[in-house]
């Protein structure tokens, strides 16, 4: 009887050892949703939509921004929306992260893209990529037919395209043992050509891009062991 109470004990011990160590290990990189937002025409006027003819490289138009305290090690950034360009143009995201100081985080993969991708560079009058932004939209201007034209901005005015992106950046945790101690997580919103007063190549001010009906998440997750949010190559 002895030996059958020590053995159900010894058995119970393991558990509650494998237990904890699962619960160690799902602790470990597990996801915490920090803010589930949305933007419709409710909470950003009448039209809904959200639109710039700002360039990238003069920061383009700030089209969200949160305050939140961050302890973890990351921190993840989703966002997904409807889209369109007039004209040709490019639409351009960017989310960065910065902390109480203003030291500002641009996440991964912009900040670590310095080279121009499959696009002319950005001192090209037809570029539609900028370094440490996405190019989320950028559809031909089509000089025969009609194509879209959804909205009298050119052919390529393709309403409702679906833009998507996510990234991730790395962090100096927020003690939550301080009360002012917090990070401000930014979303930007570009076009290119855009528009910039001065002389050619200045752009049009009816290069426009526009987004609505977004939804924007943010995660994070502690990361003791610096496992995430690395870069990778290709087997």
């Amino acid at each position: 009887m002895k030996l059958a109470v020590f053995g159900g004990l010894t058995m119970l011990g393991l558990s509650a050892m494998l237990l904890t160590g699962g619960t160690a290990l799902a602790d470990d990189g597990a996801l915490n949703r920090l803010a589930a937002d949305y933007q419709n025409n409710t909470t950003v006027g009448p039209a809904g939509e959200i639109a710039t003819n700002k360039t990238p490289i003069s920061g383009g138009k700030l089209v969200y921004s949160k305050k939140l305290s961050i302890p973890f090690d990351v921190v993840y950034i989703t966002f997904s929306a409807q889209g369109d360009a007039h004209f040709g143009s490019a639409l351009l995201m960017q989310a960065s992260i910065a902390d109480e100081s203003g030291k500002t985080t641009i996440c991964q993969p912009l900040a670590g893209q310095t080279d121009i991708g499959g696009g002319p560079p950005p001192s090209s009058p037809v570029t539609h990529v900028f370094p440490n932004w996405y190019t989320l939209l950028h559809l031909p201007q089509a000089t025969t037919g009609t194509n879209c034209n959804d909205g009298a901005g050119g052919t390529a005015d393709c309403h409702d395209s679906t833009i998507m992106f996510s990234c991730c950046a790395r962090i100096e945790p927020d003690s939550p043992f301080v009360g002012d101690d917090f990070h401000t997580v930014n979303i930007r919103l570009a076009d290119l050509p855009g528009f910039t007063p001065g002389p050619p190549p200045s752009g049009s001010v009816d290069n426009v891009a526009f987004y609505e009906r977004s939804t924007i998440y943010i995660d994070a997750s502690s990361d003791p062991k610096k496992n995430l949010c690395q870069g990778h190559g290709v087997p």
